[in-house]
């Protein structure tokens, strides 16, 4: 019998970091876990909205093209193969143990599984992403204090360097009276 050498398997990551999620833990949460066994294209959908947006659900619609996507898939009977893609890419993303065999066998056993494993592990990853980001990005107190900048003046359209000078108060010129002038 012959065997398959890694190279036909695809590029392996033995390196990589390891899943924070397993791929059997997806009874937890049970609303996700509700969610994706009912509702499988939500929960695909709104992985695929974290993954493009650095974890940001802003804008984020449980009916987007993703889930649309999957919903054919599903109608096609391939949902595996739009699962297979997205867990690839969070591996790839986050330098995950694996490779491609690995990803393509889990979503074809258990869809739901590797759907629940991958929103799952894109939530963390991305709130561990954002921690970082605001620890590094904190407020750096300088010695000088508190300054004032000065803002600059607003200048009449056209005109500039030349200061407006001030106009005397004058008395009203007086009416004359001529031809048509009533007296």
């Amino acid at each position: 019998m012959a065997s398959m050498s890694q190279s036909q398997l695809g590029p392996s990551r033995n390196d990589g970091q390891n899943w924070v999620t397993s791929l059997w833990s997806c009874c937890s949460p049970v609303g996700l876990c509700c969610m994706t066994c009912w509702l499988p294209c939500i929960t695909y959908g709104k992985t695929d909205h974290r993954l493009r947006n650095n974890g940001n659900l802003e804008g984020y619609s449980c009916c987007n093209s993703a889930c649309m996507i999957f919903c054919l898939a599903s109608y096609c009977s391939v949902a595996c193969i739009p699962a297979f893609m997205q867990r690839s890419n969070l591996r790839e993303k986050y330098s995950l143990q694996g490779n491609c065999c690995k990803d393509f066998m889990a979503s074809w056993c258990c869809t739901c599984c590797v759907l629940m494993q991958s929103d799952k592990e894109a939530e963390l990853r991305e709130a561990q992403a954002q921690q970082h980001y605001l620890r590094t990005q904190q407020y750096q107190p300088n010695n000088v204090g508190m300054v004032y900048q000065p803002q600059p003046q607003p200048q009449a359209a056209g005109v500039t360097g030349i200061a407006p000078v001030p106009m005397p108060m004058t008395e009203p010129a007086p009416v004359h009276s001529g031809p048509y002038s009533e007296k």
